[in-house]
């Protein structure tokens, strides 16, 4: 670890398995600070992503921005070459992980954007790390990167819509659900009034909600979330990509569930039961009156009665009842959810270049491309 000033400011870099938890408490006061009601930011998602990329060979490195003792600015980024033609560029990427998708691993709230990336790029390459510009490549409208980039000169900033990701959907629960499902599509409105009959006729059905923590109901909950997202398509006959086949992935939602890492944030499992027995589940974090749906499962052996969606409607309207509930997010944009009506925000891919000619270089290369990018408004 080294430190180098800049002007009222110094920069650390910090490397190892145990970096993000060296600043974990920091991480929690500038979350709250923050403002954000964003999932992607959670503290317990950092570390995770933190130690995927460890556990895959790429190590990731915490920046540290710091006005005296007090840590002002944090990031969690990886070091990556790109090429694009006969342009190589090293970029610091902001990490994301196929089970979060977005990036927003920087936070400077109530700091002078200018100043703070003025920092960055003077001290880094004094401490090894050679980089030309910062790249997030799935920024949502309204994360702490597109804020700090905002403020920044034209010629320094370059984003097109899109990234890798479609966006994020997400429904507007201060309208009331009878107003919300009234968009829904006619067929889906059919769908969901014949599962509700038919769970009626089969037996009897509950709704549970359990708070995240490491209680046995806390436990027993979050065993039923992975054994029902391991059934059907996404287990062993299937893609393979339930959690229940993962070691790292149990960490990562067992972690999140018990502490997401931010003071105003809280885990949930909800689970839809029928007569006793758990049948579908959603993985839920709710941060300020943001509650976004992470993952969902349901029972194959009672797919005639569509529990997800049964699930999906109950949660909507709970939500909807709920007044601390603004909004539900549905995570990363899925052609299914074209059918609820949601709302939907969109990604950028986002640069930040130190140097002018950088920027200059890559936007020639990108009308060579036949692509095009515009420069955020402040």
């Amino acid at each position: 670890m080294t430190a180098t000033a800049s002007t009222a400011l110094s920069v650390e870099v910090l490397r190892g398995p145990d970096a993000f938890d060296r600043v974990r408490p920091a991480w929690r006061d500038l979350l709250a600070r923050a403002a954000n009601e964003s999932f992607v930011s959670l503290g317990a998602v950092a570390q995770g992503l933190c130690g995927a990329l460890a556990h895959a060979g790429r190590e990731p490195v915490v920046l540290r921005v710091a006005r005296g003792p007090e840590a002002v600015a944090l990031a969690v980024a990886r070091v990556e070459r790109r090429r694009l033609g006969p342009l190589a560029m090293d970029m610091l990427v902001l990490v994301s992980d196929p089970q979060v998708g977005f990036s927003d691993l920087l936070l400077a709230p109530d700091q002078d954007p200018a100043e703070v990336f003025g920092a960055l790029a003077r001290a880094l390459p004094a401490q090894g790390l050679r980089w030309q510009a910062l790249l997030a490549p799935a920024v949502l409208e309204g994360a702490s990167v597109l804020r700090l980039a905002g403020s920044l000169p034209g010629h320094a900033r370059w984003r097109r819509p899109g990234g890798t990701l479609a966006g994020s959907s997400w429904f507007n629960c201060r309208l009331g659900y009878e107003a919300v499902s009234a968009h829904f599509a006619p067929l889906l409105k059919r769908n969901l009034a014949k599962g509700w009959r038919r769970l009626e006729r089969t037996g009897t059905w509950t709704v549970q909600s359990v708070p995240g923590g490491d209680d046995d109901a806390a436990r027993d909950a979050l065993a039923q979330f992975i054994r029902l997202e391991d059934s059907g398509w996404k287990g062993h006959g299937g893609t393979g990509s339930a959690i229940a086949l993962h070691p790292r992935l149990q960490r990562f939602y067992g972690d999140l569930y018990r502490d997401p890492g931010a003071a105003d944030a809280r885990s949930e499992i909800h689970l839809l039961r029928l007569d006793g027995q758990a049948i579908a589940a959603q993985f839920c974090v709710r941060v300020g009156g943001f509650r976004h749906v992470l993952k969902i499962g349901y029972d194959a052996a009672h797919g005639r009665l569509n529990p997800g969606h049964l699930l999906m409607d109950a949660q909507l309207r709970q939500s909807c009842a709920d007044p601390g509930v603004n909004r539900l997010g549905l995570a990363v944009t899925q052609d299914w959810h074209a059918d609820w009506a949601v709302h939907s925000l969109q990604t950028h891919e986002l640069m930040l270049f130190r140097h002018a000619w950088a920027a200059r270089l890559w936007r020639l290369t990108q009308r060579l491309r036949g692509e095009s990018g515009r420069g955020l408004r402040g």
